[in-house]
């Protein structure tokens, strides 16, 4: 029976792995990759102002996290992954994508949603999470949604 060797990475070699992924896969946009080692584990955030959505950046992020957590019963599992023939083990537990809207996109969006429907232009907030409006304001939460929704669409991967 033959063994098949499994090369281990550290966090920041898998860290340093999905820079290069996302660079590939979004060439137009720029990302912050932070990794985190920490007792009982690992983790990469990663960070995007615009750019595509969330979702399609997660999915990439997916690819590269070492483990499975199963809430029900509290336990995490390793997660098998071989690239070109080869068993890798990735060195982030988890890996999560982290979107925010900056204030000149969504001041553009907004502009254009208040000259569709004809409404007063609400007040931008500038936070350290990125570009917000006002909560509890029903026009301004379709707008942001709005938003959301069309820079996805203005910038998807390949």
């Amino acid at each position: 029976m033959t063994e098949t060797h499994t090369t281990s990475l550290t966090c920041a070699q898998t860290a340093k792995l999905l820079r290069q992924a996302l660079k590939e896969a979004f060439p137009t946009t720029k990302f912050s990759v932070r990794s985190a080692s920490y007792v009982g584990g690992a983790s990469i955030d990663v960070h995007l102002t615009d750019g595509p959505s969330s979702k399609g950046v997660q999915v990439l992020c997916n690819r590269f996290e070492s483990t499975d957590f199963d809430g029900v019963q509290d336990l995490k599992t390793p997660k098998e992954h071989v690239v070109k023939g080869q068993r890798i083990h990735y060195g982030a537990d988890g890996v999560c994508a982290h979107r925010a809207l900056s204030v000149a996109f969504l001041t553009k969006r907004a502009r254009a949603c208040c000259m569709q429907v004809g409404c007063d232009m609400p007040i931008i907030l500038e936070q350290s999470t990125g570009a917000s409006l006002p909560q509890h304001d029903p026009t301004a939460e379709a707008m942001l949604r709005r938003a959301w929704a069309s820079s996805a669409l203005e910038t998807r991967g390949p």
